[in-house]
């Protein structure tokens, strides 16, 4: 398991927690069900707070957050295809 590149207090991983809300609209627009958001929210939050020592600028968190949430949608839709894409291909694999 990755360390965080420089540890989070708790304070300035609270002041991320203020932003759950837009992170968890964000991931229900790529996601299908409400838990399935709610998974990838948490994925968001565990990547910020490994990375959390690249957020130069405190006052951009909740842009930096949201990016995260963004980068993690678009990630968790291309795993998707292939997986949709590699179920045709078997299927059609199976028929023959």
């Amino acid at each position: 398991m990755n360390e965080p590149s420089v540890a989070a207090s708790p304070r300035e991983f609270d002041g991320l927690l203020e932003h759950k809300e837009s992170v968890f609209r964000v991931c229900l627009g790529f996601c299908s069900s409400y838990e399935e958001a709610e998974d990838l929210a948490q994925d968001v939050y565990v990547k910020a707070y490994r990375n959390i020592g690249g957020l130069d600028r405190p006052e951009l968190a909740k842009i930096w957050l949201l990016r995260i949430a963004r980068n993690a949608g678009l990630d968790r839709r291309k795993v998707g295809r292939r997986r949709a894409e590699l179920l045709r291909t078997w299927a059609r694999a199976e028929i023959r």
